[in-house]
């Protein structure tokens, strides 16, 4: 609740109103009691899962399923009785582990020791799974070639399986929800008044929301033309996005303590034009693109720096780096093997399994492989708190933990080794020099303009040719003399590379 809170506050209304769960805010006009009425809208918050079917259609879907799982389940008790002597032992381990554990720190003083093992054995023994590289080394190769036919004959069985029903994370509400309170100094055991559910009586007055659909007030609250705060903070990510820096350069605070808008003037202006527009995001992406100030050279010049150091009144376009996720769709884009396939689940890009054994489970499918159906934009990337793409996370990408009002931009080491080393990136510029040679043929001035175009958006200049003729020539006498199969192709590759490693590809400039 105090996730849903805080983070509903700060994303759509730049209040920090999360502040306010122990005393009242520091410095923004935002009692305690506002702080428990918001939480009081989420709090018969209860989440399904709704499937988008027919009632008839469902229960079909579960009876053929149920028909499969019985099928299955002699299998798997054939699997079972393979594995029961390891199960057995770690177990065993771990029950001796924990028993001594609290013999040594002396919490089974006072307690009957035998009493406690039992209790240990009940507690862990459903809490013995083996995952598939932890019970490979413990069994003997007619016991793995036993399982292993044994778990073929269940997959078998698997492939019968209706396909999942199409269904959404949606979200209830609990019809008797409790009731809730002002808790002193915010410690769940210490209980004050009671509070119905509200707005931050700052910008709404002290009056109650009805009690039924209390979540659908507030969104209506918050998307109301006349609601001071919504629009404002929108454009203003939207400019950030585009700009890099906000007008407000705290997009989630826009209290006292929060940046003051370098144009006042503009932001209101923009937000008013948001309503005016119907709340059109494509409609202000349009509107900011085609603006003078978005059409600024990033050329420095030193008189305009003097009095704006830090770019605040937008004098240039700052460069900045593409985020991580555009990153790995441009390459993809690039390769011409961006899949466009839109909406369903998650997909799972291939990642080292040495770092997925470093995360908790569930874990990441080891046997992920790169392919036309995870090539999809980076979007679609499941996201795992615990793991995340690597070429991603290094680029900046933020944890997953909790919400980012903006992303940091370092420039290390370890993104240059990424799109040195990375096993995508080098695939993908393999395809990349597949596509030059569709579609340039082999001439190789055709091919270098044509990757220029494709990678960069423009024509390359004479030095540019020069510089890239050469490569190719030293690419591929050093190929050749080496004995490597097609050394044409092996230099186009690694130009190609390195159109993915230059500055260019990486900001907007």
């Amino acid at each position: 609740l105090d996730d849903l809170v805080a983070s509903t506050s700060s994303v759509f209304m730049g209040l920090t109103v999360g502040c306010a769960r122990c005393h009242d805010h520091k410095y923004d006009p935002i009692p305690t009691k506002d702080y428990y009425r918001l939480q009081a809208v989420f709090s018969p918050f209860k989440k399904t899962n709704r499937v988008l079917v027919s009632k008839a259609e469902e229960l079909a879907w579960k009876a053929r399923n149920k028909e499969i799982d019985a099928l299955v389940k002699p299998w798997k008790v054939r699997v079972a009785a393979v594995e029961k002597p390891h199960r057995d032992k770690l177990l065993a381990e771990k029950v001796a582990f924990h028993f001594k554990l609290a013999e040594d720190s002396g919490a089974l003083k006072g307690k009957d020791p035998e009493a406690y093992r039992t209790e240990l054995v009940k507690r862990f023994a459903k809490d013995v799974n083996l995952q598939e590289e932890e019970i490979g080394p413990l069994l003997s190769p007619d016991e793995t070639t036993a399982r292993k036919e044994l778990q073929e004959e269940i997959k078998k069985i698997n492939k019968t399986r209706p396909k999942p029903l199409p269904a959404v994370m949606a979200v209830s509400d609990d019809p008797k929800p409790a009731k809730t309170f002002l808790l002193i100094r915010g410690d769940f055991s210490q209980k004050g008044e009671e509070v119905q559910p509200g707005l931050p009586s700052v910008l709404a007055g002290e009056e109650n929301l009805a009690p039924v659909k209390r979540r659908l007030q507030l969104a209506e609250w918050i998307a109301s033309p006349d609601n001071p705060l919504t629009a404002r903070v929108a454009v203003n990510r939207i400019w950030q996005y585009h700009f890099g820096k906000g007008l407000v350069r705290t997009p989630s605070d826009y209290g006292v303590t929060g940046d003051h808008p370098s144009h006042p003037e503009l932001l209101d202006w923009l937000a008013t034009e948001f309503v005016r527009r119907g709340w059109s995001w494509k409609a202000m992406h349009r509107l900011m693109l085609s603006s003078n100030a978005y059409k600024q050279a990033s050329r420095y010049d030193v008189q305009a720096a003097a009095k704006d150091p830090e770019n605040r009144l937008f004098w240039r376009h700052n460069s900045h780096r593409i985020e991580a996720e555009i990153l790995r769709d441009s390459i993809l884009a690039v390769s011409g093997k961006l899949n466009p396939e839109m909406f369903g689940p998650g997909i799972f890009p291939h990642i080292d399994p040495a770092i997925i054994n470093t995360g908790s489970r569930p874990r990441w499918p080891l046997d992920a492989k790169e392919g036309p159906e995870v090539w999809r934009r980076s979007v679609y990337i499941f996201v795992k708190r615990s793991v995340i793409l690597p070429l991603i996370e290094v680029f900046d990408c933020p944890a997953t933990t909790m919400p980012a009002p903006t992303r940091s931009t370092s420039t290390i080491a370890p993104q240059a080794l990424a799109l040195m080393n990375n096993e995508f990136v080098l695939e993908q510029a393999g395809y990349f020099a597949d596509r030059l040679t569709r579609e340039a043929g082999s001439d190789c001035h055709k091919q270098i303009v044509r990757a220029f175009e494709i990678a960069l958006n423009r024509q390359p200049n004479v030095r540019e040719i020069e510089w890239a003729e050469g490569f190719l020539k030293s690419q591929t006498a050093g190929y050749t003399q080496r004995r490597q199969e097609q050394p044409e192709v092996a230099a186009l590759r690694d130009f190609c590379h390195a159109l993915f490693n230059l500055n260019e590809f990486l900001y907007t400039d």
